[in-house]
C-alpha cells in the first residue's frame, strides 16, 4: 500500500507554476504529539504556562487557553501550527504564544527550508485528507506515525511564500467580511429594539 497522498487538481488547470516535489511531512517538519501534564499541576493562577488539551480551547480561531499547568510536558512554541489529532479532526490553529499541549494537538514546526505559513496552508487545504487517517470507535484520532508519512506537494521556498502571502491575503478579506457582518447584526439589532415598540408600548 502506498503512502497517503494529496488528490492531484481534477479541473485540468492549475494556478501554481515551477517543479514541485512529494516529500514527507516528517521530513520537512518536526511533528510533537501533545502530552497531557498531571492534573495535579492544573491551576487558574497563571502558575507556568498556558494549558491546551485541544479544539476546546480555541474560540472564534482563536486559542484561548482556560487553565495553566506548573509540570509541562510537551511544549509549542510562538508560531507552531496545532493540528487537532482528536475532536475536529485536521484542524489547523498557530499558536501566538508559548502552551503546553494536551492529547488533542499535534505541534507542527517547519524546517528551514520550507515557510511555516505555506505549510500552514497547505494543512488546511489536506484537511480532507487527515480526517480519512483517523482510526477509533469511541472517538477518532490521528496517530504520530501516520502524521509523519503524509506525503505532501512541496514547492521552491519563493514559490511557497508567493502562495502562502496570496492565501494569507485573502484570509484577512474574509476576516473583515465576518467582523463587518457582526457589526452589521449588532447594528441590526439595535435598530430593531428602537423601531419596535416594547410589550408597555403596546395598546392591549
Amino acid at each position: 500500500m502506498g503512502k497517503p497522498k494529496l488528490s492531484e487538481d481534477k479541473g485540468g488547470s492549475s494556478a501554481h507554476s515551477g517543479v514541485w516535489e512529494e516529500q514527507r511531512l516528517g521530513d520537512i517538519a518536526e511533528v510533537t504529539m501533545g502530552q497531557s501534564p498531571p492534573s495535579s499541576s492544573y491551576n487558574n493562577e497563571s502558575i507556568g504556562i498556558p494549558f491546551v488539551q485541544g479544539m476546546a480551547d480555541v474560540v472564534d480561531g482563536m486559542l484561548l487557553p482556560k487553565r495553566y499547568t506548573s509540570k509541562p510536558t510537551r511544549v509549542a512554541s510562538v508560531g507552531d501550527i496545532l493540528l487537532s489529532v482528536r475532536t475536529s479532526v485536521g484542524k489547523v490553529i498557530v499558536t501566538h504564544q508559548k502552551v503546553c499541549i494536551g492529547t488533542g494537538f499535534a505541534s507542527i514546526r517547519a524546517n528551514n527550508n520550507v515557510s511555516n505559513e505555506f505549510l500552514m496552508q497547505l494543512l488546511i487545504h489536506s484537511e480532507g485528507l487527515l480526517m480519512s487517517l483517523a482510526k477509533g470507535s469511541a472517538f477518532t484520532t490521528i496517530r504520530g506515525d501516520a502524521i509523519r508519512e503524509i506525503i505532501l506537494p512541496v514547492p521552491s521556498y519563493e514559490e511557497q511564500q508567493r502562495i502562502a502571502e496570496c492565501l494569507q491575503s485573502v484570509d484577512k478579506i474574509i476576516l473583515t467580511g465576518e467582523q463587518k457582518i457582526q457589526f452589521l447584526n449588532q447594528y441590526k439589532r439595535g435598530l430593531m429594539q428602537q423601531l419596535f415598540p416594547s410589550s408597555d408600548e403596546v395598546i392591549q
